[in-house]
């Protein structure tokens, strides 16, 4: 049975590997990149629902979608909401307007960081938006528990990994 996907990040490194896989692989892949609705945008709590009634319903829903800022530090806090609304804020939104349509049996796989996980002094807010997207994850999921539902929540947090990304902050 074909399965109804979206995936944030799709434009590029492990987004758009995912896509292409699950495309190859014949599920319906619905890619939510740049061109398609900026979350980094000050208007995503309005911008995301209005792309998500798009769609019939979803199976899983993906987010890739990251931002790092390589300037970052504790003395430049510049990219605080854009670092925020992608890496965390984003997912949130993206949740809310998915659940009704998500099937059972499915469910939302969030792409974090090892740095969510042990922070970093070289990409703090990187880290923290990460850590932050660790915690509502896990709180989805006790959620999706007591509520007695089938549908399941994941949080892969790779190390460094060559993509875009990894290079602007090696």
């Amino acid at each position: 049975m074909t399965k109804s996907i979206v995936i944030t990040g799709a434009n590029s490194g492990i987004g758009q590997a995912a896509a292409e896989l699950y495309a190859e692989q014949g599920e319906k892949v619905t890619k939510l990149s740049r061109d398609v609705v900026d979350l980094s945008s000050v208007n995503i709590e309005t911008t995301i629902p209005q792309v998500i009634a798009k769609i019939k319903n979803v199976d899983w829903l993906i987010h890739v979608a990251g931002f790092v800022n390589p300037r970052e530090s504790f003395e430049n806090l510049d990219t605080l909401q854009e670092t925020f609304n992608v890496n965390l804020f984003s997912a949130i939104y993206l949740t809310k307007a998915v659940l009704p349509k998500l099937n059972e049996k499915g469910g939302i796989i969030f792409v974090s960081s090892t740095a969510g996980i042990i922070g970093s002094g070289k990409v703090p807010l990187y880290a923290t938006s990460k850590g932050g997207l660790n915690t509502f994850a896990q709180s989805l999921a006790f959620h999706f528990k007591f509520n007695d539902t089938s549908k399941s929540v994941f949080v892969v947090a790779p190390g460094p990994t060559n993509t875009k990304m990894r290079d602007l902050t090696s």
